[in-house]
């Protein structure tokens, strides 16, 4: 590399991981704390390759936990920052995730999602990050390198104008590892959308104005706090279509917001995912018209009005988890009950939860029609198609998905 090399713009076959890359570079972050675990390794790697050029202070740690400590401090001092992790280590982080929404640090970090041990496993699922919803940190989950180039952007942006940190997440290997085309935009186009970290200057750390963060409080001045972060959350999901709106005025290409809705708006059924799932929805859409697809890009806040205004006269829902919440049911498919919970009983749909995908076993374009034939069932079902020779009374193995 020379010593002058910058990010290319135009259209470039990118993975994931460099896409994720490029963009934390446009987006103007100065402090990146890197701790590699792989998929995610690639990308810190490709931070470090242009670190210099970009005058970036990039701090290898020790741990997870010490990397989002850095970038805490980092982001309180005035200064855009970023880190990025995956499975364990997200897991190991998760005591300064609690405390970095607390302290209203505005923050973005890439999960690149990974499966959890045991047995020991580096294929993705989504229980990694989202065993992290509660954690106070909105969530984006990304179906394209394309998109998680751009999302990252809107993360950075939606973090500083709410005062809360992001995780932008998106599965290993099939979609950090693997390339596809996109486009990159010019420094200038990104500067027009995400201008400079400007901070309310009573939050900021300074040597000039000495104050103490993170003191003790009393029960009330707790509670109070937390309700303050609990409503800038909530105002995430019209935020999140605002900035999405915005970036399609200046990138001059759509953006989706929180929620992507394809097929037919007239049908009866839907089938509602996020991450690479929903891509392969689409697939399946080709040959099946006759239902709906809702592809969630936020999780967290969960899109309720979006998902209301979607799904309102649909007679049957079909979701597809890849994660479990364990002895509950999928994660979406839970939070999506609550959105339905106060319609009358003759109104609200029968709602199906798919649990598949898990440690990378592959939902196809036959499992997504499986899933849409099977809607009626009444009963959460686990989606399996890998080994199946191994007896599991509790796994429903239909042929189709074998």
């Amino acid at each position: 590399m020379t010593a002058d090399q910058r990010v290319p713009s135009g259209r470039e076959l990118l993975s994931g991981n460099v896409a994720a890359a490029y963009a934390v570079l446009l987006a103007r972050a100065r402090v990146v704390a890197a701790y590699p675990i792989t998929p995610q390794t690639i990308l810190v790697e490709k931070l470090a390759e242009y670190a210099p050029q970009y005058g970036i202070e990039y701090i290898t740690v020790e741990s997870e936990h010490s990397m989002v400590a850095a970038v805490r401090g980092s982001t309180k001092a005035g200064v855009r920052s970023f880190c990025a992790t995956s499975s364990h280590g997200l897991a190991y982080a998760h005591e300064q995730l609690q405390t970095a929404s607390r302290e209203r640090i505005p923050l973005v970090m890439v999960n690149v999602n990974r499966s959890f041990a045991n047995p020991w496993h580096l294929q993705a699922d989504l229980q990694d990050s989202m065993s992290q919803r509660d954690t106070g940190w909105i969530q984006l989950y990304c179906s394209s390198p394309q998109e998680i180039l751009d999302t990252i952007f809107c993360a950075f942006k939606l973090a500083e104008n709410l005062m809360l940190p992001v995780m932008v997440c998106y599965e290993g290997f099939t979609m950090s590892h693997l390339g596809a085309p996109v486009v990159i935009p010019d420094q200038e186009t990104v500067d027009r959308f995400l201008p400079a970290f400007n901070p309310p200057k009573k939050w900021l750390l300074s040597a000039d104005n000495p104050v103490t963060h993170g003191a003790s409080a009393e029960p009330e001045i707790y509670s109070k706090h937390q309700r303050q972060i609990h409503e800038a959350m909530l105002n995430g999901e019209k935020a999140f279509e605002e900035i999405a709106a915005e970036f399609t005025q200046v990138f001059g290409r759509e953006k989706v917001g929180a929620l992507e809705i394809t097929g037919s708006s007239e049908a009866s059924l839907a089938l509602v995912t996020c991450g690479a799932t929903g891509e392969t929805a689409k697939t399946a859409l080709e040959t099946d018209k006759n239902f709906l697809l809702a592809r969630l890009h936020m999780f967290r806040p969960f899109p309720k009005k979006a998902l209301l205004q979607a799904l309102r006269i649909m007679q049957r829902i079909a979701v597809i988890d890849r994660a479990i919440s364990f002895g509950s049911g999928g994660p979406i498919a839970i939070e999506l009950k609550d959105v339905f919970y106060n319609m009358p009983l003759v109104a609200a749909p029968n709602i199906l939860s798919l649990i598949g995908g898990l440690g990378g076993t592959d939902i196809t374009p036959n499992t997504i029609k499986w899933a849409v034939n099977h809607a009626r069932a009444q009963q959460p079902v686990w989606i399996k198609n890998l080994y199946p020779q191994l007896p599991d009374t509790t796994i429903i193995i239909p042929e189709e998905v074998k």
